[in-house]
């Protein structure tokens, strides 16, 4: 008659056994999975690393497998982070078998969910806490290789934790997370190498050498912002203003040295900043200058103090120009040279006369007063008693005109010409 076999299990005499759905599941934890994936090897599958992937789960933040198993049968595995071996954890003899020590498991009858261990671990993975580790550099200059951290939390190495910067608050920081109740000890360090490394003040320090500690919260952590090798925030830097002074020269010889300007603010430096001609006769620089700050300053034909201006007016203190630095940017008035004024009234070669001039020496100084303001041409020739020509130049006139000139005690005679007129001084020079 029709008959129906048994249904027998394949290479196998008798019915296949009954089979359960296991699922494994294991939580890397701190590690970074490997990027061939996190995998599991066991007898039940040929002890290969690579050939049985475990999924993400995204909610639950750890790996698994769900696979069919027959009822009954020992199973021994361990996980694998990456697809090799070399990359399988180090089960711990309390919760392994073997040497060296596997999981294992006897199928139950039922489908079971295993529960979530750590990798490496008999146990889940301790709850975690994001710490955001900051810290600022303050005056100090970026190290070209980066600022990193460096702890017992990542081995102690000084060049595989960069940090990140934040351009708005001007700090480097660093989030990671720790596992709760963890103490952590940590140094910044400016570079990739250890010799960069901060100097933790006794203060806030721990340990020899120092180091910062952390016990970890138990909840999500932003750690204040502090000055490297430091316990407290760094000093912040003033704020300061951008002023654009300038100088109107008209009426004087502006020297091969050019116009500066010189102050408090650089003591007294006159080389320092040079000003710009931006215009006939004007002269402009922009200093940037800590907000608040009380300066005084003067202008300089040259860049000594020597032709540093001698100022008459009201607008002086102690013989200086003065300025309290406004909060916002500013553009202070043009000014006349050695003078309060905004408008540098001159005298014109019109109503000019040569009867104002005066002229004779000062030690190995040579000058002359009352010439006219506004640069007209001037030639001015010194001779000896015997005509002989000690020198002869080609000027623009200037309301007062020096020249040094180291010449003997003794009797001299000078020749100023302008407008096609001249006029002839006889001068002793008695030093």
């Amino acid at each position: 008659s029709d008959t129906v076999l048994p249904v027998v299990c394949f290479s196998s005499c008798s019915p296949c056994p009954p089979t359960s759905l296991v699922t494994f599941r294991v939580d890397l934890g701190l590690l970074s999975p490997d990027p061939n994936g996190v995998h599991i090897a066991g007898n039940f599958q040929g002890w290969n690393p690579a050939s049985t992937p475990l999924t993400f789960d995204t909610t639950g933040g750890f790996w698994y497998l769900t696979t069919s198993l027959p009822e009954g049968d020992s199973v021994f595995y361990k996980f694998v982070n990456g697809n090799t071996w070399g990359n399988d954890e180090n089960v711990p003899a309390t919760c392994g078998i073997g040497a060296p020590a596997n999981r294992w498991l006897v199928v139950p009858t039922s489908d079971t969910v295993l529960p979530a261990v750590c990798f490496a671990s008999c146990s889940p993975c301790p709850p975690t806490s994001l710490v955001t580790f900051r810290v600022d550099l303050g005056l100090l200059a970026p190290d070209p290789n980066g600022v990193h951290i460096a702890g017992n939390f990542q081995g102690w190495n000084p060049a595989s934790t960069p940090l990140t910067f934040d351009s708005t608050g001007g700090f480097w920081y660093l989030t990671t997370s720790l596992p709760e109740g963890d103490s952590v000890f940590y140094k910044f360090i400016n570079g990739n190498t250890w010799g960069n490394d901060e100097n933790v003040p006794p203060a806030c320090g721990i340990g020899n050498p120092l180091n910062r500690w952390l016990d970890v919260p138990t909840s999500d952590t932003v750690l204040p912002v502090i000055c490297f090798s430091s316990c407290t925030p760094c000093t912040p830097l003033p704020k300061t203003s951008e002023v654009t002074i300038s100088v109107n020269m008209k009426g004087q010889s502006v020297s091969p040295e050019g116009v500066h300007i010189a102050g408090t603010f650089n003591q007294w430096n006159y080389s320092e900043y040079k000003m710009t001609q931006i215009q006939p006769n004007i002269y402009q620089v922009a200093l940037t200058l800590d907000t608040g700050a009380f300066i005084l300053y003067r202008f300089s034909n040259g860049n000594t103090f020597i032709n540093q201006e001698i100022i008459s007016g009201t607008c002086t203190m102690f013989g200086n120009r003065f300025l309290h630095v406004p909060s916002t940017d500013t553009t202070l008035p043009v000014v006349c040279f050695g003078l309060c004024d905004t408008s540098c009234a001159t005298l014109s070669i019109e109503n000019f006369s040569l009867d104002r001039l005066k002229a004779g020496f000062s030690d190995d100084v040579l000058f002359i007063n009352g010439l006219p303001s506004g640069g007209y041409p001037v030639r001015i020739t010194l001779f000896d008693l015997l005509g002989k020509t000690i020198f002869q130049i080609n000027e623009f006139s200037q309301p007062v005109w020096k020249r040094h000139a180291s010449l003997p005690a003794a009797p001299y005679l000078l020749r100023i010409e302008l407008d096609g007129k001249e006029r002839n001084f006889k001068l002793l020079k008695i030093h």
